[in-house]
């Protein structure tokens, strides 16, 4: 399953953040506004849950983190197909338009990533041998990867309204120039 989340995020990646934006705006759950900063915040957070999945650290909340984003997934798609809608579904680079198939698949892998939960992380994993993955770490992870998205969404929106205001001023600057 963290394979799943890595491979998906990383076709993500090399099809472009504006086009992840389009899949899911195309849904019309959410804002535009909102979808943006999910096609930003998203990649990053499969990234995070599916490494943690694949070592073996955090395991029970990384599975518990990745039935929640793939709940979120198969409502979206279910949502679109009662709609009659025909976007791609987001997934990767695929264009295939979504399908009642995914819902099934996306809802095995939920009982499957709930199961992991439940029973906790194999014998050979990171967990075990470390003796790590209380709620508590998770907690404290979650809140310092929060951050750390938040502080690079600030910054790189404040580093782009920056170059769209030194544009407009140098623009201006060029039609003084001309008078």
């Amino acid at each position: 399953m963290g394979s799943l989340l890595v491979v998906a995020d990383l076709a993500k990646l090399r099809s472009g953040q504006a086009r992840f934006f389009r899949r899911i705006d195309a849904y019309e759950l959410i804002p535009s506004r909102a979808a943006w900063a999910l096609a930003r915040a998203l990649p990053v957070g499969e990234v995070v849950v599916g490494v943690l999945l694949i070592s073996g650290v955090l395991t029970a909340m990384a599975a518990l983190a990745a039935a929640g984003m793939l709940s979120s997934f198969t409502v979206a798609i279910a949502i679109s197909l009662v709609r009659g809608q025909q976007q791609p579904c987001g997934c990767g680079e695929d264009l295939t338009p979504v399908r009642w198939r995914l819902v099934g698949r996306n809802s095995l892998l939920v009982l499957i990533a709930l199961a992991l939960f439940h029973w906790g992380p194999g014998a050979l994993s990171a967990d075990r041998s470390l003796g790590v993955g209380s709620p508590a770490e998770f907690a404290l992870l979650s809140v310092l990867a929060i951050v750390a998205i938040v502080v690079y969404a600030v910054a790189h929106d404040r580093r782009r309204a920056l170059a769209r205001s030194l544009a407009t001023i140098e623009s201006a600057l060029e039609g003084v120039s001309r008078v």
